[in-house]
């Protein structure tokens, strides 16, 4: 397989080493690379310096290999009574169709669901993804804003504390669940035909199940009828699409993310 070394897949999730060992293409005059391996040495660099601590990375390609996404937990920095923990997502290109770029987002403990952030405060300049196109200042670029992103990281911290515990304190019936799961189709948050699987998510977690199985997929966190039940709903189904296609993933995740911000935190 042209650019793969031959146990790298065309897509799909792979090892750290299966990473690095794809072949980064030629420097041209309007494009310069940013080998895997160096964009994760950066990471953990950077987040060393601003006093984060990076765990091991999951990562995944797509597009014969080209495309990378990777998630690493932020270990030293969970929060909302240890229930959520904080988390960086990657991205990487070598056939010119991205940049490089970097989004904060949190996994759910309970229940193992990842959700990325748009975040971005204009009043104090923090934001909740960076990224840099491929051009000869690609490095510097992006290590300035690595560094402007990590050094206020509290301030999206803060960020996510207010909104989760926000959601769980708007209360909501049923009707208005399923009328927001139908307006996040519309927003792109999640696809038209993931809607029933969403709704069916909400009903299922509102009470203890009878069996033992279902029991296994069911959370006592999320049966109270609120904003951050039904947020977890869309993680769990979001959860299947990850790991199909974890490239992808972070865009639709941002996209659910900043859709429950509009509803329930711009008030």
């Amino acid at each position: 397989m042209d650019g793969l070394m031959i146990h790298t897949p065309d897509s799909g999730m792979v090892t750290k080493e299966q990473a690095f060992a794809i072949k980064v293409p030629e420097q041209t005059r309007t494009y310069t690379p940013v080998p895997n391996a160096e964009l994760w040495d950066m990471l953990q660099k950077t987040a060393e310096s601003k006093g984060l601590k990076l765990g091991e990375p999951q990562m995944g390609v797509a597009h014969k290999g080209q495309r990378l996404f990777g998630v690493a937990d932020i270990t030293n920095q969970d929060h909302l009574d240890e229930e959520v923990r904080l988390t960086l997502g990657f991205r990487n290109s070598y056939n010119r169709t991205l940049s490089v770029g970097v989004c904060f987002g949190s996994r759910v403990f309970v229940c193992d669901n990842l959700c990325f952030t748009g975040y971005a405060s204009e009043d104090e300049d923090a934001v909740g993804n960076v990224h840099k196109r491929h051009h000869s200042d690609v490095f510097e670029g992006l290590q300035v804003r690595l560094e402007e992103a990590m050094s206020k990281f509290d301030i999206f911290k803060s960020y996510q504390d207010t909104s989760f515990n926000r959601m769980k304190e708007i209360s909501l019936t049923d009707a208005e669940a399923h009328h927001l799961i139908i307006e996040s189709a519309k927003a792109e948050a999640i696809t038209a035909k993931d809607c029933m699987k969403v709704a069916n998510e909400w009903a299922f977690q509102s009470h203890c199940p009878d069996n033992e199985a279902d029991a296994a997929n069911w959370h006592k966190e999320f049966m109270p009828r609120n904003a951050w039940s039904l947020f977890n709903a869309f993680t769990e189904i979001h959860k299947g699409f990850q790991k199909k296609n974890p490239f992808d993933a972070n865009v639709r995740s941002i996209k659910m993310n900043n859709f429950f911000h509009a509803h329930f935190l711009n008030n």
